[in-house]
């Protein structure tokens, strides 16, 4: 199996302050013998329960679906960064921006975003 992985970023800002949302990931992913995900050592954002809400978006509708078609995905979250100005989080569009982003890199068609 070729086992070539890449390193894929989503940063997007929104609003200002407590009313807006942002998301600043960075991950690296590759096909595998396992699916996995794991935390790299240089994490910013230090709020555990934000850093779960990630995990398990990568695993149920990334790291799962692909699975059951044979397809096991190596996911290790790199970073994810911190906003000073108090924006929150935007978990979902966060990982599936990284996501829709990584996989062509790694020769995985995403889903489909948007149906006619």
């Amino acid at each position: 199996m070729k086992n070539n992985s890449t390193i894929s970023s989503n940063k997007f800002f929104l609003g200002e302050g407590e009313g807006g949302i942002y998301s600043n990931i960075t991950i690296e992913i590759k096909k595998s013998e396992q699916a996995t995900i794991n935390r790299g050592a240089n994490i910013q954002l230090q709020d555990e329960e934000i850093l779960r809400a990630i995990e398990k978006e990568f695993k149920t509708n990334w790291i799962e679906r692909y699975k059951k078609d044979e397809i096991y995905l190596e996911i290790i979250i790199l970073n994810v960064g911190i906003d000073p100005t108090g924006r929150k989080y935007k978990v979902d569009n966060s990982v599936g921006g990284v996501m829709h982003d990584a996989l062509p890199k790694i020769g995985i068609q995403p889903p489909q975003i948007f149906g006619l």
